[in-house]
């Protein structure tokens, strides 16, 4: 189970930037002394999480003499400990992953190439083509003549740029898609109001990385 206990102390005034009390500061030396004096020859990750006592033994107000020392002065100790301990149990933030492909289907962009093209919306039916930097033409009796107008869904690596064309030399329309800083950048041609031009209608492709470093 979980116990919570409520303290009624307001803490709100005291804050890394605000001054502390030559209490201490006295207080904190006589925990480094401390903590260099018990971890000579002993230091090594735990692997664990710090039991009670072991949190309490670095605590500020184990470290000031309560007889001595007022009650502002005990506040303070209490509420820099308190904000330690708060930050170490801040919940730690997970990176955002954008991942835009349409479907599962539809393979992330190897690290060797630049690009990918599948001929369906969703990567679950006919070919796929793995695009190299450099430039490829789907010529009529080439071995990419079975890309030719047939291409529905890309996937650009992040950093490189792929560029379209609805003509083999490199001619007629032409699209340009980049891909992000730092994930990929997925289009399906007959969703996106802009390329729906392009759906089946590819014959020729450019692909380069770090054009916009």
């Amino acid at each position: 189970g979980e116990c919570q206990l409520f303290l009624d102390v307001d803490c709100s005034a005291i804050t890394y930037e605000s001054k502390p009390s030559q209490t201490i500061l006295n207080a904190v030396e006589k925990a480094k002394t401390e903590m260099n004096t018990t971890q000579i020859g002993e230091i090594e990750p735990l692997g664990r999480t710090e039991s009670a006592n072991e949190s309490l033994s670095n605590s500020l107000l184990t470290m000031i003499d309560p007889k001595n020392a007022t009650a502002e002065e005990i506040k303070e100790a209490f509420c820099r400990d308190i904000d330690s301990f708060s930050f170490e149990m801040e919940p730690t933030k997970e990176p955002l992953i954008v991942d835009e492909r349409p479907s599962y289907s539809c393979s992330n962009v190897p690290q060797y190439a630049c690009a990918v093209a599948y001929d369906s919306h969703d990567c679950t039916g006919g070919w796929k083509l793995v695009i190299p930097e450099g430039q490829l033409r789907f010529r009529w009796f080439t071995s990419y003549w079975t890309y030719r107008n047939d291409m529905d869904t890309v996937g650009v690596k992040p950093g490189c740029t792929l560029f379209l064309y609805t003509d083999s030399d490199f001619t007629g329309h032409k699209v340009r898609i980049d891909g992000y800083p730092t994930h990929e950048k997925w289009i399906v041609f007959s969703e996106h109001a802009g390329y729906t031009h392009m759906d089946e209608d590819v014959e020729a492709v450019q692909c380069y990385c770090g054009l916009n470093n």
